[in-house]
């Protein structure tokens, strides 16, 4: 599906045509969108693909007049039903533990980390996993540079 071109869109929304050149580099770096010479803009093929496949039927959403007794906003917690001991107990357990807090053991970034972005890069964009988990995750850091 064709998009709207930046100039259409800027006068539309009343937006600078940077604003809106910006987001769509954004698109395109994020594998969204596909730039065709002299044509535009285009939803990415590989995108759409991915979307039909993965697109869940919506539920049909039921109403309820049942009252419930416990209410989960969270502004309106009780002091007496928050696990304060537990919550203490666990922190300080934590915190003496050997863990070293904001260090990258591995020059490349937490390895789990990298599988994570490794599968939702797969998942949203087709991209090869063996690539991902390379030195390529040099990116996620800015620690990899000063430790080269």
């Amino acid at each position: 599906d064709k998009l709207p071109s930046i100039r259409k869109i800027a006068t539309l929304y009343n937006l600078s045509k940077t604003t809106v050149e910006s987001a769509y580099s954004q698109l395109y770096a994020e594998g969204y969108v596909e730039s065709r010479a002299k044509s535009g803009y285009y939803v990415s093929e590989l995108f759409f693909d991915n979307y039909k496949k993965t697109k869940k039927p919506i539920p049909k959403t039921v109403t309820s007049k049942q009252n419930y007794l416990y209410d989960f906003f969270p502004a309106q917690l009780h002091k007496e039903d928050f696990p304060l001991k537990l919550w203490k107990r666990l922190y300080n357990k934590v915190v003496n533990s050997d863990v070293e807090f904001g260090a990258y053991p591995n020059g490349q970034g937490e390895l789990e980390l990298r599988e994570q972005i490794a599968t939702y890069l797969q998942n949203s964009r087709g991209s090869v996993k063996n690539r991902i988990l390379s030195s390529r995750m040099d990116l996620l850091t800015p620690w990899n540079s000063w430790q080269n």
